[in-house]
């Protein structure tokens, strides 16, 4: 794990509360003190709104997870990191198995005949299917303008990126919204790609949005959908992906995650960090970030594609909470987000 950028140094509230170096809030009239459990507070009796602690906002109304983005936070309460340690440590195995294995291990495949689909192994084709089960809307936007519309971007340092470069995205990229054709108001997920293959930008992804009957074999789940959209603008050029990044973040258990890491390593929320592999204690970070809601399933997608990414390595995780956007000089709704990036290695 390493940590960048300036700033006051402030442990995360999960150590403060768990640790007893700083007392609970202080609660409006009629609440009671929320106790400590899984690195979180919870009480079930109506709370104040917020309050803030060692410079990190809480939401009271949300089992006390810190504030590390835009709004309350969305998703599932936050489990016991042992929960997400346990799907990362699967799902980081499953894909170096896969990548070890390479061309002995065939990547899953697409059909437009549902007799020939296999739970698994082959999907049915998202965009060829018929009767079509899903429906892509496509814009292209000029690399220069994604960049200005999403300036988090550009807090990311070149050692943060790897291989990549912000520079690699030139031309006009894709920014694509899926739905089901019936109910188009509702987004399953969109995301703007680089058509070099460099990049994938994921903006949102909501599950419960697919009208699709689970019973349907032409039914996709959210990770293969994810691919097959980016797959779909990359073409030839899926081998080149070398990182994900994560927009606005603002699901609750990847806060408390965070919140956790941040706390257990003593880095302050102001400060971007990088999670990777390194030792024991380093792992552990670094796995309960990829068993995330956020980051797994993009785990399963790239073990079921990892010959057409070139069986590359999962090098690290970056976080930049908003705390930190803020202090690497963010302004705006810049400075409200939360901005991640998976990044992968030859």
């Amino acid at each position: 794990m390493k940590f960048l950028a300036t700033g006051q140094s402030v442990l995360a509230i999960t150590l403060f509360l768990a640790t007893g170096l700083l007392a609970a809030p202080t609660l409006e009239s009629g609440t009671e003190t929320p106790s400590v459990k899984n690195g979180a507070v919870g009480t079930t009796e109506k709370r104040a709104s917020t309050t803030t602690i060692a410079g990190v906002e809480v939401d009271l109304n949300s089992d006390n997870v810190p504030i590390l983005g835009a709004g309350k936070g969305v998703g599932g309460k936050p489990m016991d990191m042992a929960v997400y340690e346990a799907a990362g440590k699967k799902s980081y195995a499953a894909y170096n198995k896969a990548i070890a294995a390479g061309a002995d291990s065939p990547d899953t495949t697409t059909t437009t005949d549902v007799s020939k689909i296999v739970k698994n192994k082959v999907f049915a084709d998202a965009f060829k299917f018929s009767p079509a089960v899903y429906k892509a809307e496509r814009a292209n936007e000029l690399a220069t303008e994604v960049l200005k519309s999403y300036k988090e971007l550009q807090l990311f340092t070149a050692d943060q990126l790897g291989s990549f470069a912000l520079s690699k995205l030139k031309g006009f990229m894709s920014k694509v919204t899926v739905t089901n054709p019936n109910t188009s108001t509702k987004i399953i997920l969109d995301g703007i790609y680089d058509k070099t293959g460099y990049a994938q930008i994921a903006l949102n992804a909501f599950k419960a949005n697919d009208a699709t009957p689970t019973t349907n074999p032409a039914r996709l789940p959210v990770n293969e959908l994810s691919w097959q959209t980016w797959a779909s603008v990359a073409t030839t050029n899926t081998k080149n992906l070398e990182i994900f990044f994560l927009t606005n973040i603002q699901n609750e258990g990847f806060w408390q995650i965070a919140a956790n890491n941040y706390a257990e390593a003593d880095i302050p929320p102001t400060k971007a960090a990088i999670w990777e592999p390194k030792d024991a204690q380093n792992t552990v970070w670094f796995e309960r970030l990829l068993g995330s809601d956020n980051i797994n399933g993009k785990m399963l997608a790239l073990t079921n594609h990892h010959n057409a990414i070139g069986n590359k390595k999962i090098a690290w995780v970056v976080t930049i909470p908003r705390q930190a956007a803020k202090e690497l000089g963010a302004t705006g709704t810049t400075a409200t987000k939360f901005t991640a990036a998976l990044v992968l290695a030859s």
